[in-house]
């Protein structure tokens, strides 16, 4: 029929299996966003694009670097921009803290301070079939504080924490102290968050 047509990895969803392919014929105004290179050929939709990440800035994490995180006060910090506006915290070196109910379970879920989730993404890594963000009752009773001043550090040991890759191996981040307007600087994602449970990357991003 001569229209374009490029097949891209695609998000199994509720099919499962092992691999899907859609055929996306390219236009101004479509239903879904791709990433396309045509230089080395891949290609995926938004909810399966996976970035290449970044390397880590090791000597902007060595000097942001404490011994332990430290506690700071935030005054009516409620953003990532927030943060990175008035506390020297760039949104790069924010630790993110989403809470979500996967399957009926409370779970935190971490990215970098400028990713935004692809809730798809949070859904194939972990397997949930029921997914939901967490209400703001039930993330105050988990946690002791209101969206803005989250953190898995100190979080309760039942809380499942998951968290994307672009985190591993960072140092000196900053994040909630789940104390309203109490944020955490010296942040070593490693030593200060507990590994009981790795994700894979469930950023909005493509690369």
């Amino acid at each position: 029929m001569g229209i374009p047509a490029i097949p891209v990895a695609a998000s199994n969803g509720s099919m499962g299996g092992s691999g899907s392919t859609e055929f996306i014929c390219p236009s101004e105004t479509g239903e879904d966003d791709i990433v396309y290179s045509p230089q080395c050929g891949y290609a995926a939709n938004m909810e399966a694009a996976i970035s290449a990440l970044e390397p880590v800035d090791q000597a902007a994490d060595a000097a942001a670097a404490l011994d332990a995180a430290l506690r700071f006060d935030t005054p009516g910090v409620r953003t990532i921009e927030d943060l990175a506006t008035g506390y020297d915290a760039p949104a790069d070196r924010q630790v993110k803290t989403l809470v979500y109910v996967l399957d009926g379970r409370l779970t935190l879920v971490l990215l970098r301070g400028d990713h935004a989730l692809e809730e798809q993404k949070l859904i194939d890594a972990t397997g949930a079939v029921a997914v939901r963000p967490a209400e703001a009752a039930e993330i105050f009773d988990a946690l002791g504080a209101h969206p803005g001043s989250l953190g898995a550090v100190g979080a309760p040991a039942d809380l499942p924490i998951i968290a994307d890759l672009a985190l591993q191996g960072r140092s000196g981040m900053t994040t909630g102290a789940n104390t309203d307007d109490v944020h955490l600087r010296g942040v070593d994602v490693a030593r200060d968050i507990p590994r009981r449970q790795v994700g894979r990357p469930a950023r909005r991003r493509g690369g």
